[in-house]
């Protein structure tokens, strides 16, 4: 799972276009730790700073640290005054898929081959 600044999400698109490495979904957030302050009739208040939440899955072990890195390389500002920071990444292990389909009533565990396979057939 990587919290990214919106405006990067092309870019890491772009850098994860590789087999074995899919952005399953992208969700709006925001981030309390870096908020950001306003003024309203003379209050001050806080609110989150906009961010992308990017939930990555890596099929192959072996990319994990590639798709790390290149995450960091895409979101990082470059601007030296930046005091906020990129983002953030979080790398869990996925034990297991289920794939809950239409038209049956029950979750089907779907093993990695097989999400690979239907994934390369559309």
């Amino acid at each position: 799972m990587a919290v990214i600044p919106g405006d990067k999400l092309w870019e890491i698109q772009e850098t994860l276009k590789e087999p074995d490495v899919y952005i399953m979904y992208v969700s709006p957030v925001g981030d309390v730790r870096e908020s950001i302050l306003g003024c309203y009739r003379g209050s001050e208040y806080r609110n989150p700073r906009p961010r992308l939440r990017l939930e990555v899955v890596v099929v192959n072990d072996l990319k994990v640290q590639d798709t790390v890195a290149g995450i960091c390389r895409m979101a990082c500002t470059r601007h030296p005054a930046a005091a906020v920071s990129s983002g953030s990444i979080f790398v869990m292990p996925l034990d297991e898929w289920v794939h809950i389909p239409a038209e049956q009533p029950q979750a089907v565990a779907t093993s990695f081959e097989t999400a690979h396979s239907v994934r390369e057939a559309s």
